[in-house]
């Protein structure tokens, strides 16, 4: 998505429709707060914000590990979001004080929001700030590996189709931060956030209280970007998107990828989308290898003894299409750690026994020795 076409908006909307900001509301907005670092860019927005107009309420309950699932219970209707933490860039927002556990894991935010767990809290939203660094960093946090381009090409495809294809599956499994938060919060109409490097908690703070200095408080919360807030914070990165909308083309990722994460499909279930997904192209399994490996690791005893699941379970098993396919793009690996885990999870599929997953691990070492024995460059790794 163009950073250009919100911009472009929202100054179309300062332009032509600044009576809209003027309108009055009868209700207060609601201002949910997640601190998990420093509490700066929350008060600035207290300070300056009518007490009448606005409400805040912090969704962090201190030394409780379960705040967020305890905020969802209480069913807050949050019209604006404002997540204050160290971001590392692609997991979790968390805290650089000692003293202080209390964390926001981003794969807890995305089984909320597929599980619709919290509608009060992501539903209504107009608005969300989130002040970490590269919070809506574009960059792709991974990468497809050449063994990609070369499974398309065994597939069928010329050489210039595999590569072109290869580059959709990069562009669709990237998983760039803000993708993330696009996905997270879908259709919400104004996400701020930073490309890079944020400010610290008091330069946010002072950023902000400039900002109030000039922006009329009505246009916090209406839902349109705001150019002034943009420009105070312009040498630092701060830039703005929207949330998915469901006609667009990343919303069917958005939905295959809830389907490994909401709450309300049964392990069954979820085992049946796996077979779905196993019988795609190889090169897209492997981009979704560390999510189905991920769900079977979150699979209790109780899940795995159930009826339906061991049915789902047998479904793959006997499917030998897609267990020679599989094995064999395995083989192609192209890092010694990814097969072994792919042999791994060849095991818990029922494709490998016990000793067949010995006999594979085995021959994996062998190749990698018999390679390094007879090429100068592997020597030099």
């Amino acid at each position: 998505m163009s950073m250009k076409a919100p911009f472009l908006l929202a100054l179309c909307a300062v332009v032509c429709g600044g009576e809209a900001r003027a309108e009055p509301r009868t209700e207060p907005r609601t201002v949910c707060t997640i601190t998990v670092n420093s509490a700066d860019e929350k008060e600035a927005f207290r300070r300056h914000l009518p007490a009448g107009q606005y409400r805040f309420v912090e969704l962090v309950e201190r030394g409780r590990p379960d705040w967020l699932a305890s905020a969802c219970r209480q069913d807050v209707r949050c019209d604006l979001l404002i997540i204050s933490g160290h971001f590392d860039g692609s997991t979790v927002f968390y805290s650089d004080q000692p003293d202080v556990s209390e964390h926001l894991p981003v794969e807890e935010m995305e089984r909320v929001a597929c599980s619709d767990a919290c509608p009060g809290l992501f539903k209504p939203l107009k608005e969300v700030y989130l002040f970490g660094c590269n919070t809506l960093n574009p960059e792709a946090i991974r990468f497809p590996s050449p063994e990609v381009g070369r499974s398309l090409v065994r597939a069928g495809y010329s050489p210039a189709d595999a590569a072109r294809r290869a580059r959709l599956l990069d562009q669709r499994h990237g998983e760039s931060s803000r993708d993330r938060m696009r996905r997270i919060f879908r259709n919400v109409p104004v996400i701020y956030g930073f490309s890079s490097t944020a400010p610290l908690g008091p330069t946010a703070a002072n950023r902000l209280s400039r900002y109030f200095q000039t922006a009329p408080a009505a246009e916090v919360g209406d839902g349109r970007p705001s150019p002034r807030l943009l420009g105070q914070f312009a040498a630092e990165s701060m830039t703005v998107v929207t949330g998915i909308d469901d006609a667009e083309a990343h919303a069917v990722y958005r939905r295959e990828v809830c389907q490994f994460l909401d709450d309300r499909r049964s392990p069954a279930e979820k085992l049946r989308f796996v077979h779905e997904i196993l019988g795609r192209e190889m090169a897209e399994v492997r981009l979704y290898f560390e999510r189905i490996e991920k769900l079977f690791a979150s699979f209790g005893d109780g899940d795995r003894r159930a009826p339906e699941f061991v049915e789902a379970l047998g479904e793959i098993t006997r499917d030998d299409v897609a267990r020679e396919r599989y094995l064999r793009f395995a083989a192609d690996a192209d890092h010694a750690v990814i097969r072994a885990r792919m042999i791994g999870l060849a095991g818990t599929l029922g494709w490998l026994s016990p000793a067949g997953e010995r006999v594979e691990l085995a021959r994996m070492i062998g190749e990698r020795l018999a390679r390094k024995s007879v090429n100068a460059a592997d020597g030099e790794q």
